[in-house]
């Protein structure tokens, strides 16, 4: 892996980040099981974010974004784009602040998760699937409401920053992982955690978990660039979204590899997770057991933390 870090890149540390932040999150278990060891013949940890405030780990940017935002000056609105989590932090976070939120979800986005969004405040505005689509409507509704200010679901340092304190509750555990496994959207979480990582953890590496239904992240770091899909049909909603300039520039250089997975493995995977640790995850955080049978002579003997990143699931 590339010798890029932290500061190199202006940001902030995780030992900076988490004491803001840690009033307004949960510090989320760590939950395990014998039948999990025993199939990848390792020590397996899941980092429950399902657990989180708002029920995934977006809570944890949104609220650092948005509290940065708010030192920098008067600001009276925020806006993004969602197909769900980051949408209900988003809306969490505005709220907290006492300050509006308005979020562009594409049409297909799971109804739990739009209802959840509505429930924390949030003004919807629904447009067509695909991040062009997302963007665009964005950009019209930023143009007629010049005092909202943008906060992207992804591809922003400040959200980024937030992620990395999903690292530091490793650290404050007393956990030293050989490898952690992160569910691929956007790729924030992903940046987060591997930024963070290398940072405590030098000697760690981490391993992207995508749906070969929506592979762009797999496909970016092959060729080399950004790739956009046209058409992306996933059950695992919260990974439709492609990769920022910034988190294709941090997993580019920091990720070791991306495996992907197809929508059968992810619904076994999610089945057993929910089965044998009597947790709802939906089929986005799955991607990670998934991809650790795959791999599993990579992990023999190591100590793995796979991340549960929600479990906002629509029945």
């Amino acid at each position: 892996m590339s010798s890029i870090e932290i500061e190199d890149i202006g940001f902030l540390s995780p030992e900076s980040v988490y004491p803001e932040i840690k009033p307004h999150i949960h510090h989320t278990p760590i939950l395990k099981g014998r039948y999990f060891n025993e199939i990848l013949d390792a020590e397996v940890l899941f980092k429950c974010e399902n657990f989180q405030k708002t029920g995934s780990f977006k809570i944890r940017g949104a609220m650092h974004a948005v509290g940065k935002k708010l030192s920098s000056g008067n600001i009276r609105a925020v806006a993004t784009h969602s197909s769900g989590n980051f949408g209900q932090a988003l809306a969490f976070a505005a709220g907290q602040y006492g300050i509006r939120c308005h979020i562009v979800v594409p049409k297909n986005a799971p109804m739990a998760k739009v209802q959840a969004m509505q429930g924390y405040g949030a003004e919807i505005e629904f447009c067509e699937p695909g991040t062009q689509n997302r963007e665009r409507a964005l950009q019209n509704y930023l143009q007629q409401h010049p005092d909202s200010v943008f906060i992207h679901p992804y591809n922003q340092k400040e959200v980024i920053e937030g992620h990395m304190t999903l690292v530091s509750e490793l650290k404050i555990d007393g956990i030293n992982p050989d490898i952690i496994l992160v569910p691929v959207g956007g790729g924030g979480l992903i940046s987060g955690i591997s930024l963070a990582s290398s940072h405590y953890f030098p000697g760690c590496t981490v391993i992207g978990a995508e749906p070969e239904n929506a592979n762009d992240a797999f496909l970016s770091v092959k060729k080399g660039e950004i790739v956009h899909l046209t058409e992306v049909n996933t059950i695992a909603d919260g990974l439709r979204t492609s990769l920022g300039d910034i988190t294709f520039s941090v997993i580019r250089e920091k990720v070791r590899e991306i495996i992907t997975i197809t929508e059968e493995e992810i619904l076994l995977a999610q089945k057993e997770i929910m089965g044998r640790l009597k947790i709802v995850a939906e089929p986005s955080s799955a991607t990670v057991w998934a991809a650790a049978k795959k791999i599993k002579n990579q992990l023999a003997g190591k100590t793995i933390v796979l991340v549960i990143s929600g479990g906002n699931v629509d029945f």
